[in-house]
């Protein structure tokens, strides 16, 4: 397997996307140096976040709000992380972009996560909700406009999707191992030129 400088990895919020992340972030040629104690959310029962996240009104990324800047994006990824590898990019966002993903980072590989609708919505509650204190989600604005932007970005991703596997075939893929299938009902998808 050919190693990519990033995974472009997606998904809306309540998707339980930020907890398939943190499976990968367990190899060992995947980049953490962007997790610091500032940019850690922990729930108990959730998966909670780490490492940087990019997206309108977030530390990093607000620029997304308007477009898809790379060299912006590189600025950005100069000053966050310090390490070598594989470098997980997180971001709601990324689903609007696609193209312009695969324009500019055609070696690169995109992870997405989907979930029905309502079960994002409602895990994103249950995990914080507007008490979430990183990242931001000041962008979303209220649970009305929080619904909409889950629906869409579900929309954008499934319109996108390229090749459909489950969590356990994606962790095999990576060689790791799943202790429990607590992503069963999850819909992943990964794009990288060296797989499709």
């Amino acid at each position: 397997m050919i190693l990519p400088n990033y995974i472009f990895f997606t998904g809306p919020p309540g998707s339980r996307w930020s907890g398939v992340s943190q499976e990968l972030r367990k190899l060992p040629y995947i980049d953490n140096s962007d997790i610091t104690d500032n940019r850690q959310y922990h729930h108990n029962l959730y998966s909670g976040h780490i490492g940087a996240y990019f997206g309108p009104e977030m530390e990093h990324g607000d620029w997304l709000k308007e477009g898809f800047y790379p060299d912006l994006l590189e600025k950005e990824i100069a000053s966050i992380w310090s390490g070598h590898g594989t470098k997980i990019l997180m971001s709601h966002n990324w689903c609007y972009y696609f193209k312009e993903i695969q324009k500019y980072y055609p070696n690169e590989t995109i992870i997405t996560v989907t979930r029905d609708d309502k079960e994002c919505y409602n895990w994103w509650h249950k995990a914080g909700g507007w008490n979430i204190t990183y990242p931001s989600y000041t962008w979303y604005k209220n649970n009305v406009n929080m619904e909409k932007e889950i629906r869409k970005q579900n929309e954008f991703i499934k319109s996108f999707n390229k090749l459909e596997i489950n969590y356990e075939n994606l962790l095999k893929l990576y060689g790791l191992k799943s202790k429990d299938n607590k992503f069963f009902d999850l819909k992943i998808t990964l794009t990288n030129k060296n797989y499709v």
